[in-house]
């Protein structure tokens, strides 16, 4: 009887502390709730935010496209006024950084120079060298080693026929060889936009050129277009009135960039690739698309022939690379996924006994696969 009536007794306290356990647990859930809210808002919020940011990114990149479009519009328009007024139009160049901010890589010490530094002959001055230095503008003051200013030439670079030339130089190094190289501008080869890539073919024959809509193949030795291979793979034009139909802005095939091209080893056939995301492969006798290679999801960076004439290798901005069965077609290979370099494989390259494929990206990582 006594335990119980102590039973009975403690049943109250037992009641109080359970009810006391239940409110502590109780505030502890309201505080954890309230963080949840907190940090669900705060997620919402950089949600937006990111939201915000990326469509300002999509009108910034749509402004960009339209600003493109409409200079290139107007550079050829200019240009066809300047000819039919019967002068003649300067090349279409793309723009680069002065010379005064452009590096120079590194050569080998001169006697009384600096370590890392390189004595350079540019237009019969010396400059320094060495990684970071700077090229002097012709005609300007340069510092020798030694602290020494001394006059650079300022004779003007010209081309073959005598004719002054304001946009190139040649810088020579003098501890490479005894002998000077005599060097000269053979051909200017005028585009209405970028030049993204050239390309000399096997037997230096053709050299190929890749810009907005189209490869163009030339005469090496003297410099005359032959034709242009569009980049939508739907025709080839010879004649300049085709020529101008395929390249003024809004004509012919849609803006794509050909930002790669290369030649077959036999130099019969010439691959461009292009931001439609494709592989064009043309016969440069038969003037006809021998295939359209289709496969990667993002613009095509790179392109490479094996020196068998077997196998075409590409590299894309889906961060993959594809090897190409010439004969059929096909993608017999694809190399790399979604864990690939962010930007894409901006460079491949086979190695000459067609072992081994080479693959580059903008992160600092080159693979050899």
């Amino acid at each position: 009887m006594m335990s119980a009536r102590k039973g009975k007794e403690r049943i109250p306290d037992l009641l109080e502390q359970l009810q006391g356990e239940y409110e502590a647990l109780n505030q502890e859930h309201s505080v954890s709730k309230a963080q949840r809210d907190e940090y669900q808002r705060k997620l919402e919020e950089q949600l937006q935010d990111m939201g915000a940011m990326t469509q300002n990114l999509k009108e910034l990149a749509t402004q960009h496209q339209y600003m493109k479009k409409t200079y290139e519009e107007e550079i050829v328009r200019l240009r066809r006024e300047i000819e039919a007024a019967g002068g003649t139009a300067p090349p279409s160049r793309s723009f680069a950084p002065p010379p005064e901010t452009m590096s120079l890589p590194s050569f080998q010490s001169t006697p009384g120079s600096r370590p890392g530094q390189a004595g350079l002959e540019v237009n019969g001055g010396m400059v320094g060298g060495g990684a970071g230095s700077m090229l002097p503008l012709a005609g300007t003051p340069s510092r020798d080693a030694g602290g020494v200013v001394s006059a650079m030439s300022s004779a003007p670079a010209v081309d073959s026929e005598g004719r002054a030339l304001d946009d190139w130089n040649v810088v020579h190094n003098p501890t490479c060889s005894s002998t000077k190289m005599n060097i000269s501008l053979r051909h200017t080869l005028s585009h209405d936009s970028v030049v993204c890539c050239v390309r000399f073919s096997t037997d230096g024959r053709y050299m190929s050129t890749g810009c907005n809509k189209m490869a163009v193949l030339y005469d090496a030795e003297t410099g005359n277009r032959i034709c242009m291979f569009s980049s939508d793979g739907a025709s080839v034009v010879e004649n300049a009135e085709d020529l101008s139909t395929l390249s003024r802005p809004g004509g012919g095939c849609v803006d794509s960039y050909v930002r790669s091209v290369c030649f077959s080893p036999d130099s019969k056939y010439l691959v461009a690739g292009a931001e439609d995301k494709t592989i064009k492969v043309w016969d440069i006798a038969q003037r006809r698309l021998r295939h359209s290679l289709v496969g990667h999801t993002k613009d095509i960076y790179s392109v490479d022939y094996s020196s068998d004439g077997r196998f075409i290798i590409s590299g894309s901005g889906d961060k993959r690379a594809k090897l190409w069965d010439v004969v059929s077609g096909e993608c017999v290979r694809t190399f790399g996924d979604e864990e690939g370099p962010k930007d894409g494989v901006t460079s491949v390259a086979m190695s000459p006994d067609g072992r081994y494929v080479a693959a580059g990206a903008l992160g600092r990582v080159g693979r050899l696969l």
